[in-house]
């Protein structure tokens, strides 16, 4: 399946995630409730934080893990690390502990939805990622441009992407700007990179159905999501749903997320009556 990194899960979640000021606080009695930390212990949450997100870096899990944890102990508003925690222990196979990990990020994400101010707040978070997916098009752009104008390969020594991939990237961000200026004064959203990362983990924990119902969300919250088509592809060919797992492949496909052969393999093999081993 398509992993959902840390680094690769959007400017949105990393914005929206990252600066949550609210989170998930056991009040008496077991119930859950929205609490902010005192100044003086987010800040030493943080500077756990950033250790461990320069672990999950360079792929140390276990490190990284230890450092996320013990952040969101000082301080359960930093949702970004319980979702680095997630990451670490999907890198660690420990797949129950990263669902569990994935489900406190979403309560803590949701105690931020709570907050009366998380409209305003989001606004201008939205022209934050506004600002930032500009200048990542302008930049895509200008290195298209430069390319072009460089005739002699000698003199471009860096790898140089297909202009398909690149014209891809560009549409891509340009469709992500779009969703932004439309969600402008809307109440906020979960962001879908979530439901991604928790249906992979679902799926790798052993439960099917519950995967389907997050990689769907996913979906449901930014359609045409290859990456997420691919994962529901491997998830409905386990679960025997050969025609809809081809069908969510080739959704896969159009969107320029190549199926892995395996993946191919299998859904034929399992459609000619091959039992898999």
């Amino acid at each position: 399946m398509a992993k959902s990194r840390i680094l690769d899960a959007g400017v949105a979640l990393g914005i929206a995630l990252g600066l949550a000021p609210f989170a998930r606080a056991q009040a008496p009695g077991g119930a859950t409730a929205c609490a902010e930390p005192a100044p003086a212990v987010r800040d030493e949450a943080r500077l756990l934080y950033e250790k461990g997100r320069a672990l999950l870096l360079s792929e140390q899990w276990a490190e990284a893990a230890a450092e996320l944890e013990a952040a969101v102990r000082l301080d359960p508003t930093l949702a970004l690390a319980h979702y680095g925690v997630g990451e670490a222990w999907l890198a660690l196979k420990m797949h129950p502990e990263a669902v569990a990990a994935f489900l406190d990020c979403r309560a803590a994400f949701r105690c931020l939805l709570a907050s009366p101010e998380a409209v305003a707040r989001f606004d201008r978070l939205r022209k934050q990622e506004e600002g930032l997916i500009r200048t990542a098009i302008a930049q895509l752009e200008k290195d298209r441009g430069l390319r072009f104008a460089i005739k002699q390969k000698e003199a471009n020594r860096t790898p140089e992407p297909a202009p398909g991939e690149v014209a891809r990237q560009i549409q891509a961000l340009e469709d992500r700007l779009d969703a932004v200026q439309k969600a402008r004064g809307r109440p906020p959203m979960e962001p879908p990179e979530l439901a991604f990362a928790l249906g992979n983990a679902y799926f790798q924990a052993g439960s099917p159905y519950e995967a389907e119902r997050e990689l769907r969300a996913a979906l449901a919250a930014r359609p045409g999501w290859g990456d997420v088509h691919h994962n529901l592809a491997v998830v409905l060919m386990v679960a025997g749903r050969l025609e809809e797992a081809e069908a969510e492949m080739k959704k896969a496909e159009k969107a320029g997320v190549p199926a892995h052969p395996r993946l191919r393999e299998e859904i034929a093999k399992r459609a000619a009556g091959v039992s898999p081993p």
